[in-house]
């Protein structure tokens, strides 16, 4: 019995103290990571830390080791912020045991008072300086055909990948691991020109490899050992020539020839040779590869890699040959001394590019790490990133590139319309600079991105139900819900295996205008935050104003539209009922006229015709009649124009009215008219 008690106060402890921690506001670790991983004293690497995707302004402080005080702190107060440090900051009252310092790094970030837990560690290597290699050498004393073994001792401590020879200075040869190289007194030489014994100050230096890494700095040179040349007397003709008329002058184009192409390389002559048989030779041959002859004082070999190996088998990715030539002056007959030797690789098939990424998930403000490789000791002079078959970006020759999760979205030419995705990405390199030599692509990894969740939000009753779904290929993520943007979550969710989406139930806020956002965890991996979205009834209420809005306008429309046919209607009507009381008018008019039941002075009216005037009207104070007035005149009936009218009947006086119309049905009005004719 004491004992269920002791475990259920534990049990209530516990909870106490995780209530407690949510009170007190402790904030997740950030994530960490830095590119490249190790770096030389005198270079800088940077560091990047990112806290949850919650979380959106505080400070970064920057940690060593277990120490407890930070030695940098962040200038960026985002969620993100990148510490650029260097190598010599990094070993600041630490020392280095010569080949490379173990320092471990970590970062937090602080909102207020709280601070966040410290980020995982990640190891960075600061290199140290190398030692000096010893050369030691198997005689002080050769000739320009003779040879001299040279070997380089380095320190034990280091994996040496690759080795030079310097002859007063200048690389005369390199080689891998074992340093030693057998050299003739001419490649020693480099094509000077000497009267006499030339005295030549050999060294050597090397590339490190520890551990892996590379040290991009090579290692101080050697001790100095002085190699005499002798033989420079050649054997004379009949005629002795000088050695320097009879030396020929080697250049070539390019210290690389590619599988499929060719290189250009030049022998000259002194000004006075017209014309001369010209030979190629390779490395000690004494056969020629190229025999051509020419007018004039310099000839140009055009040499593909079959001249040179001619039928040889070779496995290897690159072969290196050393070319020098001589001529015949065809005037003289005479034959030149060989040339100095000048150095081409002969590449074979590249193999593929090997790429490798770090991490393979990330999310839009995260970086990916990006590393493309080739053979060792190949002169590469950059590298060619692909995302999804399309050209990302090119890198100088170390090949080493970071980018952020949103700009391989853009570079790779998706933008942001890609809710979530894997992503092909490969590479290649590049072999020599200004040569066409590419290899070929890389096989492809794949970056999956993981960007902002889907959320919905809708209100029932008296709760409010959210859902938050994460993109493929997220499952069983640990979602996290806020009430706004910027501010801690309220409540968290880890969805069932297999399940994308969660769904929250809050109690209903009084508040209309509140909003939810959420966020989720995958793999370490936190999310941007989602659109903040109110309730449905929020943007139903939204809707329902704008949509009474909509409709008191289209009502508004609709009587005006109305009102406007009204009017027309009725003016319409108007019209046509005045036409039709002046068409009545009309009409009643022309029965008048033609109605024989019509008043008399219709009648009269209507007797008014166009024709002419049959006998004047007699005065009606003559008191004669027609007959005597006639006679009383003097005149004879037929001499007069018109006979006078002995009768006073008035449709023969109105017939007198002459070529004139009516003005209107008054007889007294006809009257007037007939008397202004």
């Amino acid at each position: 019995m004491q004992t269920n008690n002791f475990t259920l106060l534990s049990l209530v402890l516990l909870f106490l103290l995780d209530g407690m921690n949510e009170i007190e506001g402790v904030l997740e670790s950030p994530e960490i990571s830095v590119n490249p991983s190790s770096v030389s004293e005198g270079q800088s690497l940077r560091v990047t830390c990112e806290a949850p995707s919650y979380q959106r302004s505080f400070q970064w402080f920057l940690y060593r080791n277990t120490e407890d005080s930070p030695f940098m702190k962040g200038t960026d107060s985002g969620s993100m912020c990148d510490f650029t440090v260097t190598g010599t900051k990094l070993l600041q009252g630490k020392t280095s045991n010569g080949i490379y310092t173990a320092v471990e790094l970590s970062c937090e970030y602080r909102d207020g008072a709280t601070s966040s837990q410290r980020s995982k560690r990640m190891e960075v290597k600061v290199l140290g300086s190398l030692q000096p290699p010893h050369l030691n050498v198997s005689s002080t004393n050769t000739t320009k055909t003779d040879s001299v073994q040279l070997s380089c001792e380095t320190p034990q401590s280091v994996s040496v990948s690759r080795c030079q020879f310097l002859s007063d200075g200048q690389t005369v040869g390199e080689t891998s691991s074992p340093c030693r190289r057998s050299i003739t007194g001419t490649q020693l030489l480099r094509g000077t020109i000497h009267s006499g014994d030339a005295q030549i100050v050999v060294q050597c230096l090397y590339t490190a490899d520890i551990n892996g890494i590379n040290i991009p700095s090579p290692s101080p040179r050697s001790n100095s050992i002085t190699v005499t040349v002798t033989g420079f007397l050649i054997n004379s003709t009949s005629d002795p020539v000088s050695t320097t008329n009879l030396t020929a002058v080697i250049n070539v184009s390019s210290t690389l020839l590619p599988e499929n192409s060719f290189v250009g390389v030049t022998c000259a002559a002194p000004r006075t040779v017209r014309e001369a048989t010209w030979r190629l030779y390779r490395d000690t041959h004494t056969s020629p590869v190229l025999t051509r002859t020419g007018k004039g004082n310099l000839f140009r070999f055009s040499v593909s890699r079959s001249n040179l190996l001619q039928g040889e088998t070779h496995t290897d990715v690159y072969t290196v040959v050393q070319l020098s030539c001589e001529y015949t002056d065809s005037d003289s007959n005479t034959v030149s001394q060989r040339s100095s030797r000048r150095q081409l690789m002969v590449l074979g098939k590249l193999p593929p590019a090997k790429l490798t990424l770090s991490p393979a998930m990330v999310t839009e403000r995260g970086s990916v790490q990006l590393s493309c490789e080739g053979p060792q000791n190949l002169p590469v002079s950059q590298c060619q990133f692909h995302a999804d078959k399309k050209w990302l970006t090119e890198t100088p020759s170390d090949c080493q590139l970071s980018i952020a999760g949103a700009e391989l979205l853009r570079r790779g030419g998706r933008g942001h319309s890609m809710i979530s995705g894997v992503i092909k990405v490969d590479c290649q390199y590049i072999v020599g600079a200004g040569l066409n030599a590419p290899s070929p692509h890389s096989d492809g990894l794949s970056v999956t991105l993981l960007v902002e969740p889907n959320i919905n939000v809708s209100t029932h009753h008296n709760e409010t139900v959210v859902r938050c779904e994460a993109p493929p290929p997220v499952t069983g993520a640990l979602f996290y819900l806020h009430e706004k943007e910027g501010t801690q979550p309220i409540t968290e969710i880890r969805a069932a295996e297999g399940e994308r989406a969660v769904i929250f139930t809050v109690p209903r806020s009084p508040d209309t205008t509140v909003t939810y956002c959420c966020a989720y965890k995958y793999q370490n991996f936190s999310s941007s935050l989602s659109n903040c979205t109110g309730s449905q009834s929020a943007q139903e209420n939204k809707n329902s104003g704008a949509s009474m809005w909509v409709t008191a306008g289209v009502f508004f429309a609709v009587m005006v539209l109305l009102l406007v046919i009204v009017t027309l209607c009725l003016y319409k009507g108007y019209k046509k009922q005045k036409s039709s009381r002046q068409e009545a008018a009309q009409g009643q008019l022309v029965r008048m006229v033609t109605s024989s039941d019509a008043p008399v002075d219709d009648t009269a009216y209507a007797t008014i015709t166009d024709d002419p005037a049959n006998c004047k009207p007699l005065p009606s104070d003559s008191g004669l009649s027609g007959e005597n007035q006639q006679t009383q005149n003097g005149f004879d009936s037929q001499q007069q124009e018109s006979p006078l009218c002995a009768t006073s009947n008035e449709d023969q006086n109105y017939a007198t009215i002459d070529d004139l119309p009516a003005a209107s049905m008054d007889v007294t009005t006809v009257y007037s008219l007939a008397q202004q004719s």
